[in-house]
């Protein structure tokens, strides 16, 4: 949305959260109900609808946001396509570039491929595949007119890859978010405490990012939070390493912290069905249990939970993939860690309690 923000003045932006979306035509609605509170476009969309609006046009402005949102649901109904396709052309005969963001779209298609009861049908494939075709299609269609943009929580790639249509994303180029590197990360953080008035002393701000491990702004950003709330109620306004020791224990691993990273655990419930699901949080407990998640283990886990005839490597694959693709896990020298510390023990301040890694069990003497 910044970098929207930022291209304003050049480019019709267009931001389209397909979140509550669950159908292709939701996502064509939802396309034309942000593009119609654009002066320049609002015209576009109208005519686009006209045949379904009718006498609605002559009263527009008196018409509440519901009821014209189900009037262009009523009309996209019977052929999202094609509406889809008329209001790409008006968008892009504009006399300004458009930027359509769509964001969350991976949500959204696991929806389609996945269905309710999480179950990938061949029904289901051939659906998503039209509407990611339809997609590519615009972006070929209308390249240097309409720039299309794709983001969201979960990764879209490791989707793609299991349903075996990544075909239908070659036009998009993959942009890496990084997270910070650590002198950001520090001069973010100094410039913060100058700012309020706090002085690390002894190495405090390097302290802060050791225990972070990884330097996500927003996870830096809470943690200089607590600091600051620490701080601003003693004098002198200082902060040592112990203090940033205490506040990782009591406030980021703690119910406090936990609104702000369980965003983590809320993702994967997006897309994984019962099973699935609870193959990936077992994985990713015994990695942050055992500090590490060895070959055997993960097979072991995801043997124990498939059904007979299930492919347990394919599932396993899929799930690493897709803990690898939205930063969960990394490999390392042939084992799977955390990539950040402050999830990594959050993870096992949650789920670790009474877990068992798959070493210890096996190392059990049976009774």
């Amino acid at each position: 949305m910044e970098a929207m923000r930022c291209l304003a003045g050049q480019y019709t932006c267009l931001y389209v959260d397909l979140e509550a979306c669950t159908s292709e035509a939701d996502a064509i609605v939802k396309l034309a109900m942000v593009a119609r509170e654009v002066r320049d476009l609002q015209q576009k969309v109208y005519d686009t609808f006209r045949s379904v609006l009718g006498n609605m046009l002559d009263r527009i402005a008196e018409i509440g946001v519901s009821e014209l949102r189900l009037k262009l649901q009523e009309g996209v109904a019977a052929d999202w396509r094609a509406k889809g396709d008329e209001l790409a052309d008006r968008l892009a005969g504009t006399d300004r570039q458009v930027v359509l963001c769509f964001d969350e779209l991976p949500i959204l298609v696991n929806a389609l491929l996945m269905g309710a009861d999480f179950q990938m049908t061949p029904e289901r494939q051939t659906r998503t595949r039209v509407f990611l075709s339809w997609l590519r299609e615009v972006t070929i269609q209308h390249r240097g007119r309409l720039h299309v943009v794709v983001c969201g929580a979960i990764g879209l790639e490791p989707l793609l890859s299991r349903a075996a249509m990544t075909d239908t994303a070659t036009t998009l180029t993959p942009f890496e978010l990084p997270p910070w590197d650590r002198e950001t990360a520090l001069r973010f953080l100094r410039d913060r405490a100058q700012r309020t008035g706090i002085t690390f002393l002894d190495g405090a701000d390097e302290r802060l990012l050791d225990r972070l491990g990884h330097y996500i702004p927003h996870h830096v950003q809470m943690f200089v939070h607590f600091v600051h709330l620490a701080c601003k109620r003693r004098q002198p306004r200082t902060c040592q390493p112990g203090d940033i020791d205490r506040l990782y224990e009591e406030k980021m691993l703690s119910v406090h912290g936990h609104v702000e990273l369980a965003t983590y655990e809320d993702r994967l419930k997006r897309i994984l069905g019962p099973k699935r699901l609870a193959m990936a949080l077992e994985l990713i407990t015994e990695t942050a249990v055992a500090g590490r998640l060895s070959s055997p283990a993960a097979i072991a886990i995801v043997r124990s939970r498939v059904g007979e005839g299930e492919d347990a490597m394919f599932e396993l694959r899929f799930l690493l993939g897709l803990l690898t693709h939205d930063g969960y896990l990394k490999s390392v020298d042939g084992c799977y860690v955390f990539v950040s510390h402050l999830l990594r023990d959050w993870w096992k301040n949650r789920f670790g309690f009474g877990y068992v890694p798959i070493a210890r069990r096996a190392g059990e003497p049976r009774s």
